[in-house]
């Protein structure tokens, strides 16, 4: 009798031992669980923010593009694009900065189309190209590299698409060369003017973003600033873009700054 209940009792403290230790393990199981739920649901939640983020810059990379383009983003004419980017409908607003508040501006190589429409000129005939964006007191510089070169030429600088004329030069060889003091400009649209005053036709030099003797091209302060906001979903990233140097007629090369990203 004294064996046999002494194994009953050990057999009991046995199942006693593994009803604790079930009971332990269910406790660390649900924890567990509730533990990667936790961290799935957290995964889930960053990854639809990233996603979000994503399709929000995708929005403002397309601006970026169109700018790059020359294209006027403020033009009543601008087509916004309304993408959809990893599944979410982007949302794009565009705006003029506060005046006063935008960064100082550089000076910069224009590229008046050395390669395209001033690249021949013919004999007694005119090239125009205008820029919208000048800044005021920004002196302006035109050089223009021509070939055969001891012909005569005329350069015009107008305000706005003319008739008032800020600064003209004009000689019997090239290159031709203008140069019209800031304090003559007060900002805004100006018109170039490049006439061959030969009766042959004179061929252009190609232009340089740093310049150069050999190269032609316009040196001034242009260019036009935006603030770009995106939003896809709960995401929105707003970008102060700087077009340097802004729309032109015809249109040319552009450089696109983005100035500062911000997430509200």
């Amino acid at each position: 009798m004294g064996t046999g209940s002494k194994g009953l009792g050990q057999r009991g403290q046995g199942l006693a031992l593994v009803l604790v230790i079930l009971a332990f393990g269910s406790i660390v199981l649900t924890a567990l669980m509730a533990q990667v739920s936790t961290s799935l649901r957290v995964s889930r939640a960053n990854q639809g923010f990233l996603l979000t983020r994503h399709a929000a810059e995708g929005g403002i990379d397309e601006v970026l593009r169109d700018l790059l383009q020359g294209k006027d983003a403020l033009s009543p004419s601008y087509a916004i694009p309304a993408p959809n980017i990893n599944g979410y409908d982007v949302s794009i607003t565009i705006s003029s900065p506060t005046a006063g508040a935008e960064p100082a501006g550089l000076y910069q190589y224009i590229d008046p189309g050395a390669s395209y429409g001033l690249a021949s000129l013919a004999g007694l005939a005119q090239y125009y190209f205008r820029i919208d964006n000048v800044r005021p007191g920004s002196s302006m510089r035109v050089y223009w590299v021509f070939t055969p070169a001891g012909q005569p030429w005329t350069l015009t600088l107008y305000a706005g698409t003319g008739p008032a004329i800020v600064a003209q030069a004009q000689a019997s060889i090239g290159p031709g060369a203008l140069l019209a003091d800031g304090a003559l400009v007060s900002g805004g649209m100006y018109t170039v003017e490049f006439s061959n005053n030969s009766g042959v036709s004179l061929d252009s030099s190609g232009y340089s973003s740093s310049g150069g003797a050999d190269k032609t091209w316009i040196y001034a302060q242009a260019y036009r600033d935006y603030i770009i906001s995106s939003s896809a979903a709960n995401a929105t990233l707003k970008v102060y873009a700087r077009q340097s140097p802004g729309p032109t007629e015809p249109v040319t090369r552009q450089r696109v700054y983005s100035e500062a990203w911000a997430e509200p």
